[in-house]
């Protein structure tokens, strides 16, 4: 081949190499608009209307629509026994079924309340104690028989004409009760006699007084929301008390915050719970912190209903969740989504069975 046929050749060969060349050529893909961190991985949680239950067990559905001819709403749970439970159900304003079961869930029946009377607290499986909690001058009732039967005592009304927000039971003799007007009732025997009332401050009144909790005879807490114009405005505040309230001390204030619930184990480690993602916390008894509630949901939550059962091991409701700590609620795994239903109150049966209801449903877990 003559020198210009070689160089003919080789042209035509550069020439169809580089059209080759082009004709495969490919742009690069577009860089990934959100590019994920593979060392920070995020856990997605199921959040749509359906149940997320884990080892949690659907005890009680109650019956509903025309054929039950009501429409229930369940707003309290209370399990004394394993055996032994109530379910307040607020059918209508003014009408309040007791919701009793004897088996551990298995038979219910009803018994209506007296009066427009909406909140039960137990203090065994046989005596409880019911109070309107909206209506001034409300009597205190009792029961030793299951809700059978009621007894008033009217002399708590004359002169302190207490609207109740809360008992608690710090032994089987004495009562200490919280009213909307700001005092604190101590009563004993239980309610055969009734020692005086005390004031938790000076400008605790109205619908002030929220919760509050003796874990001894002498130690308790109560908890306060002052109202104001805005949020910026609203002052929550705990006091404490050292000798069976006859005097009380604020321990702390926080602005911007309501708080709700509140639980202790004895009388250093308790717990308050506010309408944010954070609860207050403390471990002597007097100076409270500020904890964010660390949850493995990818939304913020507000701390609602709390139960400890140690220093360490505790469950908080929040919304349609239950959620559990082991480390005294620095983090938090969520256990229990309700799909359908909001979750309206926790009861822990010492030592091993924890209660939630619904609006229309009762849930157990075995610790």
């Amino acid at each position: 081949m003559k020198f210009y046929q070689w160089a003919v050749f080789i042209g035509m060969s550069v020439l169809f190499m580089i059209g080759c060349s082009k004709s495969t050529s490919v742009d690069p893909p577009p860089a990934d608009p959100d590019p994920v961190d593979p060392g920070t991985p995020t856990v997605i949680i199921p959040d749509n209307n359906e149940d997320t239950l884990g080892n949690w067990q659907l005890i009680h559905k109650a019956d509903t629509g025309s054929s039950a001819n009501r429409t229930p709403r369940f707003t309290q749970v209370m399990f004394p026994t394993k055996d032994t439970g109530y379910l307040v159900d607020e059918y209508y304003s003014n009408i309040v079924f007791e919701k009793r079961t004897f088996d551990g869930g298995i038979t219910w029946t009803y018994k209506q309340l007296p009066g427009e009377t909406n909140k039960l607290q137990y203090l065994s499986a046989k005596v409880g104690f019911a109070y309107l909690n909206n209506q001034p001058g409300s009597m205190l009732g009792q029961t030793t028989n299951s809700g059978d039967k009621w007894v008033g005592y009217p002399d708590l009304t004359n002169p302190y004409m207490p609207i109740f927000k809360k008992l608690s039971f710090p032994s089987d003799s004495i009562i200490y009760g919280i009213t909307q007007i700001g005092q604190c009732i101590r009563m004993s025997g239980p309610l055969k006699s009734r020692l005086s009332g005390s004031k938790i401050a000076g400008n605790v009144d109205g619908d002030d007084c929220a919760n509050l909790f003796f874990p001894t005879i002498k130690d308790g807490w109560v908890i306060t929301n002052l109202q104001g114009l805005t949020m910026a405005d609203v002052r929550g505040s705990i006091y404490s008390t050292a000798d069976s309230g006859t005097t009380w001390q604020k321990q702390f204030e926080t602005t911007d915050t309501y708080l709700y619930q509140m639980y202790f184990v004895d009388n250093k480690n308790g717990w308050v719970t506010t309408n944010k993602n954070y609860f207050f916390k403390t471990t002597d008894g007097k100076t409270w912190t500020k904890i964010v509630a660390s949850v493995n949901t990818p939304y913020p939550i507000s701390t609602n209903k709390i139960i400890f059962i140690n220093t360490e091991r505790g469950f908080m409701t929040s919304g349609k969740e239950v959620f559990e700590t082991n480390n005294g609620g620095t983090n938090w795994t969520r256990i229990c989504k309700i799909g359908s239903e909001g979750i309206q109150d926790m009861y822990l049966t010492k030592p091993n069975i924890l209660w939630i209801c619904t609006n229309n449903a009762l849930y157990s877990l075995k610790l």
